[in-house]
């Protein structure tokens, strides 16, 4: 079971660790705010009241065994990016750091910051599935219920027609489009760019190792499908 360690529970930082454990996942809070400690304690595997920024206090935690660490704090960007770095001092494997500024961007880039996403409920939620779900790409919610993903395909699904695969029998999902990386020649040599090669694909279409399935259905589903993957 993969560790998360989620630091700032604003908007964004609650809604990703409820998103976690509905996912199965150990999470593990911290907050220098109490109430916002306990609103959230009684649904996550661990959570603390104390300073981010206090590396004694981080070193309790035993942070090695993280494997992902998530800086959600919001209106204090020298506390988000002290954080980080020490996050990524003591070990955890990924670091994310929230950003929207620009200039903040680039500074968490400059500190070899693993990936930065910006905040919002929706962000919260895409985030959560591509760390549980490690061949999504991309995820869009239609509804409450259900959503659009893009996600890689697994060796099982080479070579197989998606009449064989049989996804929506099985899953309950439609595949809509099938993209595939092709190399083409830019200026610098040769690149990968991913190219539309279906849009409502056929039973008979025949999927390749580099392909990426556009697929819809409800998130129930689509959890179902990810987990198979």
């Amino acid at each position: 079971m993969d560790k998360y360690i989620i630091v700032g529970l604003g908007v964004f930082g609650r809604s990703l660790a409820k998103n976690l454990i509905q996912k199965g996942t150990e999470v593990i809070v911290i907050d220098k705010e109490m109430d916002l400690v306990e609103e959230v304690r009684d649904i996550v595997t661990y959570a603390v009241c104390m300073d981010s920024t206090d590396e004694k206090a981080l070193d309790a935690l035993g942070l090695r065994d993280v494997d992902v660490g998530i800086v959600c704090i919001g209106e204090d960007f020298e506390a988000n990016l002290l954080t980080s770095v020490l996050l990524k001092h003591k070990g955890v494997k990924k670091v994310i750091s929230r950003a929207s500024d620009p200039l903040h961007i680039k500074i968490f880039k400059a500190v070899g910051i693993h990936q930065i996403v910006t905040p919002g409920v929706e962000a919260a939620e895409k985030l959560a599935y591509s760390l549980v779900h490690k061949s999504l790409l991309d995820i869009s919610y239609i509804s409450e219920t259900t959503a659009a993903a893009k996600i890689s395909v697994p060796p099982s699904f080479a070579g197989k027609t998606l009449g064989k695969l049989n996804l929506r029998a099985r899953f309950g999902i439609n595949v809509v489009a099938i993209h595939r990386m092709i190399e083409t020649v830019g200026k610098d040599g040769p690149v990968l760019q991913e190219k539309v090669i279906s849009n409502i694909p056929g039973a008979d279409t025949v999927i390749d190792a580099s392909d990426i399935l556009v697929v819809i259905g409800e998130t129930d589903n689509l959890d179902k499908v990810m987990k198979s993957l």
